[in-house]
């Protein structure tokens, strides 16, 4: 959970580029507490930002943002970015044979260079969560994408002479260049939904870039929204194919996809668990990865003192099962109230499922663990 930002504003320079960058890498602290950094062009009038939590190649050699040279050597492109690419060690292999050279063992390394080779069209080929920024540097254009189901946040604001964009609306909020009121329509979406539906925010022109999509902008200031991925086109293209499937195959499918799905999320550097709330998507996930991993499998669990919310018996039952390094938290009443400005602070948009979120989060770091499976969702 990295923190990204970035902006060109025309007629701000250097120092000033700077200060506004580092309020709102400085709102990102929560998302990145390993590292932070920016890259300033002053002649494009444009800045990038990044606070880092790592996963992938630990050492400093994943510092971002980070730039690449082309294979032409003419010119670097930039990226700052927040997420993990499933797929990278693939996309790295098919890179190296067409003569690229890594010096890092990242995922980021890996999508400045599939932009090199495939441009736009890279975009498709990448498989996680990820949202980041792109300078591309020969056709001067930033490129805002989104992963395919919109798990990791990108937000922006835009006008003729600026666009600024970050994680978080909390970071625009603090970039000090934005005019900050109250979106109107946001709380209708709220009470709706559960969260403010996409493309809108809590605040008036900060906007979500849509799942599937990246935003194009130009030098002059010219925007646009493309799609790259839909997920029902995908089920369309596949309906007559699975039509011919019986049921048994299609639950083959489902459990061989589902498992080559959890194989790829535990590719990290850093430690990994798995939130085991006792229902069948997370139950499912850690019987599939404590098979997948060699070493024994941490699973976190939350717990209360209410026998009739608390779901203890049915954790137990799968830790025990595939004798994992099982922790529990009991979360009571007090512990609730005490956190409450804590979770308002953590949480930057309105969500539902904020509160529960929070406490699992809690959990994973009190056990030392970056990265955990989740089935949140999947019901």
């Amino acid at each position: 959970m990295c923190g990204i930002s970035g902006a060109i504003i025309n007629g701000r320079k250097g120092k000033e580029l700077e200060e506004i960058i580092e309020r709102m890498n400085l709102a990102h602290s929560r998302r990145g507490p390993d590292d932070r950094g920016f890259l300033l062009n002053e002649n494009l009038n444009l800045v990038f930002g990044h606070t880092r939590l790592s996963f992938q190649d630990l050492s400093s050699a994943g510092h971002q943002p980070m730039k690449c040279s082309s294979r032409s050597k003419n010119y670097e492109n930039w990226i700052t970015f927040n997420g993990e690419i499933y797929n990278f060690l693939e996309l790295r292999a098919e890179l190296q044979k067409k003569g690229y050279q890594f010096r890092t063992k990242t995922d980021t390394e890996v999508i400045l260079c599939a932009y090199d080779v495939w441009g736009v069209e890279s975009f498709s080929k990448l498989r996680g969560m990820f949202a980041f920024g792109l300078w591309d540097d020969k056709h001067k254009k930033l490129y805002l994408v989104k992963d395919r189901y919109g798990i990791k946040p990108l937000y922006y604001f835009s006008d003729v002479e600026k666009i600024v964009f970050a994680s978080t609306v909390k970071a625009l909020k603090s970039s000090g260049i934005i005019e900050v009121s109250k979106n109107k329509t946001a709380p209708i979406g709220f009470l709706l939904f559960g969260s403010i539906p996409m493309p809108q925010t809590s605040v008036k022109n900060i906007f979500g870039v849509p799942a599937g999509h990246y935003l194009e902008r130009d030098l002059n200031g010219n925007d646009k929204i493309v799609k790259y991925y839909d997920p029902l086109d995908y089920f369309c293209e596949n309906k007559s194919e699975n039509n011919q499937n019986n049921a048994l195959l299609e639950s083959n499918k489902v459990r061989d996809l589902l498992s080559e799905s959890v194989r790829l999320h535990m590719i990290s550097d850093a430690p990994l668990g798995v939130f085991l709330s006792g229902g069948v998507d997370s139950s499912a996930l850690s019987i599939m990865a404590s098979k997948i991993r060699k070493e024994s499998l941490t699973t976190l669990s939350i717990t209360f003192d209410e026998e009739a919310y608390s779901e203890k018996k049915y954790q137990e039952i799968i830790s025990k099962q595939i004798k994992s390094e099982h922790h529990e938290y009991n979360v009571r009443k007090e512990d609730f109230e005490n956190s409450l400005g804590n979770v308002w602070e953590a949480m930057d948009e309105p969500t539902i499922d904020g509160v529960n979120t929070y406490f699992v989060a809690e959990a994973a770091k009190k056990a030392g663990l970056k990265a955990v499976l989740s089935g949140l969702g999947a019901d």
